[in-house]
C-alpha cells in the first residue's frame, strides 16, 4: 500500500525505529542545505506544497518489540494487538526501512524550532505530536534501535534530554547528527516567533511524502540487496 501524506499525518499515532541492519545518519552540509532551500521556496501564502521523498516502513516483529520494552515499554506493549499504548491512546510501530535521512533531518530541524517556541502550550503539541509522550518517563516516538549508539546520542545530545545516559561510543554518523544540529542552530539564529511558527507550519503541513508498507518477502529482498553492497 502506497500513499501521499502531509508529515504531520506521517506521524499521527505511530512509532518509529530505524533498524539495527540500516545505516546511520550520514547526511552533510550539502544535503542539509538541499533542504533548507526547498523549505525556502514553499510559500505560505500561495498554499504551496514540496514533494519530499518515499518513506518506507513495515510492522514490527516480535524482535522489535523486545527491543522497544529495553526502553522502557515493556508494560505499554500489547503483543497481541501489536500496538503500544501510550497515554490512553493506541500506537502502530514500524520499522523505518528507507527514507530515515530525511525523516532525521526534519525532526532535528523541528527539535530546534520547538525549543525556541516560548508559548508552552505549543511547544508541548509539538512534542507530543512529534518526539514523546510522558509515561513514567519519556517515551520517544522516533529513534534507532536501542542498542545502536545513535540511539542515546540523538535523544540525549540531539533533542537534549539529560534523562538519558550518556553516550560513550561516538561514531561518523553522531558527528552527523551533532553537524546537522548545529547547521540549523546557525540557521535559526535571530528568528522571530512569528517565523518560527511559519517555519513548523510548512515542515508539518507542506511537506509531502509518498508512504509505502512493506510485506515481510518485499523486506527480506531489500535486506538482501543491502547486504549484497557491503
Amino acid at each position: 500500500m502506497s500513499e501521499i501524506l502531509p508529515f504531520k499525518q506521517i506521524f499521527h499515532n505511530k512509532i518509529f525505529r530505524i533498524p539495527d541492519y540500516q545505516r546511520g545518519y550520514s547526511w552533510e552540509e550539502a544535503q542539509l542545505d538541499d533542504l533548507w532551500a526547498d523549505l525556502s521556496n514553499v510559500h505560505l501564502q500561495n498554499n504551496a506544497y514540496h514533494f519530499t521523498g518515499i518513506l518506507t516502513i513495515n510492522n514490527f516483529s516480535d524482535y522489535d518489540f523486545e527491543n522497544l520494552s529495553k526502553e522502557g515499554f515493556e508494560n505499554l506493549i500489547d503483543y497481541e494487538n501489536k500496538q503500544v499504548k501510550l497515554n490512553e491512546k493506541y500506537y502502530q510501530a514500524y520499522n523505518l526501512v528507507d527514507g530515515q535521512q530525511r525523516l532525521t533531518t526534519i525532526l532535528i530541524l523541528l527539535s530546534q524550532l520547538c525549543q525556541k517556541l516560548k508559548e508552552s502550550e505549543h511547544r508541548q503539541k509539538i512534542t507530543e505530536e512529534y518526539f514523546f509522550m510522558y509515561d513514567s518517563g519519556n517515551k520517544y516516538l522516533f529513534g534507532y534501535h536501542v542498542d545502536v549508539p545513535s540511539h542515546n546520542y540523538l535523544i540525549r545530545e540531539i533533542f537534549e534530554d539529560e534523562s538519558y545516559g550518556i553516550e560513550d561510543v561516538e561514531t561518523l554518523y553522531t558527528h552527523n547528527l551533532d553537524f546537522a544540529k548545529g547547521f540549523f542552530q546557525q540557521k535559526l539564529e535571530g528568528w522571530s516567533q512569528n517565523n518560527v511558527k511559519d517555519l513548523i507550519t510548512k515542515i508539518t503541513e507542506r511537506l509531502l511524502f509518498q508512504c509505502s508498507t512493506l510485506v515481510k518477502q518485499q523486506e527480506v529482498i531489500l535486506i538482501s540487496l543491502w547486504f549484497s553492497r557491503l
